[in-house]
């Protein structure tokens, strides 16, 4: 194991038993066998410090996760490229003794005397086991849980810090931050406010900005979400609190509808509470829509991707 991942890892590590003192960051390597009821057997193959950023012996808590970050990327590409393909044997021969095989982990952790520091830098970086299709190769899983990008606030100001979802409760006054600005996250970017009529146009926008990877809410996106839910109370809060922007696609359908009118009314609420452009609208036709001044920026129809596009910039600039 020592020399697999001295040898296959483009970064210095160095490799014991037990992590050393005056390391601040280290990695567990640990072989597990999967016996046929799920349980485990267990068996911690050492530990490994890095150099450099990696070796720092006060690492800070964004520092931690980004090097976590890096050491996944170079066990993937050592996998990838066939630098650690020496563990083959070693997960062949541990397999055989079970018929679920076996796998190797990383995990990461700090030597620190603080308890809650150690508590926030733990965390199971990867899983290396052999390819589940019968093949003679390795695969890599990312175990790292979801990053959250937060700020958190104290005396002397605020900080940012971008942590696994499931350590944020451990920071006081933490407020989950946009990835790509600091201000507050939305369950979705932009949320779509539409009648049945137009649905054809406006499902082609929303599978546009899903492909560029906004957080769109598009009804038919979710289903298993509503169902069961009270509709008229659960909308309202989508359209008045968990959306950045409200895009709608005013037409003669749209001013008819009893639910169109329910959205419209949530989302003019929040635009006239927080005095913003909340609202972007979409006139598909020249029907008026109470409500929706003459003088409010509109964009006319536009081909799918095109408007998906402008939504697009105007999230990211927002």
């Amino acid at each position: 194991m020592r020399e697999v991942v001295e040898n296959a890892l483009p970064s210095r590590f160095t490799f014991g038993f037990v992590p050393a003192s005056n390391c601040g960051q280290y990695w567990e390597v640990k072989l597990t066998i999967w016996s046929e009821d799920w349980s485990d057997h267990t068996f911690s193959c050492g530990c490994f410090c890095g150099s450099g950023s990696l070796s720092d012996p006060n690492v800070g808590i964004n520092q931690f996760f980004e090097n976590n970050d890096a050491v996944l990327d170079e066990f993937s590409n050592a996998v990838e490229t066939g630098s650690l393909n020496p563990l083959i044997p070693l997960l062949k021969s541990a397999g055989s003794l079970s018929k679920d095989g076996a796998s190797i982990s990383i995990s990461s952790f700090v030597t620190s005397k603080d308890e809650w520091m150690r508590n926030v830098c733990e965390e199971v970086v990867l899983i290396i086991h052999m390819n589940e299709s019968g093949e003679e190769k390795l695969e890599v899983g990312c175990m790292q849980s979801e990053r959250y990008r937060i700020k958190i606030h104290n005396e002397s100001g605020s900080i940012n810090m971008k942590v696994p979802f499931d350590k944020v409760g451990m920071f006081t006054s933490a407020e989950r931050i946009e990835t790509h600005s600091d201000r507050p996250y939305r369950i979705y970017e932009v949320a779509l406010s539409f009648a049945g009529e137009d649905r054809a146009y406006v499902k082609r926008v929303a599978n546009a900005l899903r492909e560029m990877k906004l957080r769109v809410f598009y009804d038919e996106y979710e289903n298993v979400t509503l169902w069961g839910k009270d509709l008229y109370v659960h909308l309202d809060e989508i359209y008045s609190k968990h959306a950045k922007y409200c895009v709608a696609f005013l037409s003669e359908h749209y001013k008819r509808k009893l639910w169109t009118n329910h959205e419209r009314e949530s989302a003019q609420a929040r635009a006239f509470e927080e005095r913003s452009e909340y609202i972007l609208p979409v006139k598909l036709d020249e029907t008026e829509i109470p409500g929706v001044r003459k003088t409010v920026g509109y964009i006319g129809k536009l081909p799918p991707k095109r408007l998906a596009k402008l939504i697009f910039e105007k999230v990211r600039r927002g």
